[in-house]
């Protein structure tokens, strides 16, 4: 049974991560950044001449792994998935350099016994040598078999704060990829190496017939 104090006060070390160009675009290929070697525009992303970072690359800075595993927290691992994702940038991101991440539990909602339950995670990227704050995310979590731990204590948090509606009018801009069928192979090289998203034995354990995408 996931044991909310304990997850909800879980101390993270302070994570410095130092990247490379060559992992900026290791995590553009794993998005499908590429697939025509014609698109001059998205060379900037995968192509070391005037690289550039994809902002959303800051969401897979600085993670502290799968901490779900530690048997303190109670969680049962094999049935958590990344259920929803959003980045505030404030700076830039280099193509390269290194940044200081800082992971705190928001908040930990119970759905009820059999309907799992919901944890946020919100991360802070820093600059090391300015202080400055460069992104923050927060990572909703699904743990689908963690339903029903508030039932004894009566402790549990209001749900994630719902992101803004999609604006009712026309996209400002459209890009379309085919999801490659070795897409979570190279995804997962940027930091997410839950072997939900690789190995067939744990996808059937999770309750699915084949890894899935991150």
């Amino acid at each position: 049974m996931l044991n909310y104090e304990i997850c909800k006060n879980w101390t993270f070390p302070d994570i410095v991560h130092t990247y490379t160009e060559r992992d900026t675009m290791l995590y553009a290929l794993g998005l499908g950044i590429g697939q025509d070697p014609m698109d001059r525009a998205a060379l900037r992303f995968v192509y070391e001449k005037e690289l550039q970072a994809l902002p959303t690359m800051a969401c897979v800075m600085g993670s502290p792994g799968i901490w779900w595993r530690d048997p303190r927290t109670g969680a049962d691992p094999v049935k958590l998935v990344h259920g929803e994702q959003d980045v505030r940038l404030l700076k830039p991101l280099a193509a390269s350099g290194t940044v200081i991440a800082r992971n705190r539990v928001v908040s930990i909602t119970d759905k009820g016994a059999g309907k799992g339950a919901i944890a946020v995670v919100l991360r802070t990227l820093v600059d090391p040598a300015s202080g400055e704050t460069i992104a923050e995310s927060r990572n909703v979590t699904f743990l689908r078999g963690d339903g029903g731990f508030s039932e004894g204590s009566g402790v549990s948090d209001p749900g994630p704060e719902p992101l803004p509606a999609v604006p009712e009018r026309a996209a400002d801009f459209e890009v379309s990829l085919a999801t490659r069928p070795e897409a979570a192979l190279v995804y997962r090289l940027s930091g997410d190496v839950n072997p939900l998203h690789a190995d067939p034995d744990v996808a059937a354990k999770a309750g699915f017939d084949r890894p899935i995408l991150h």
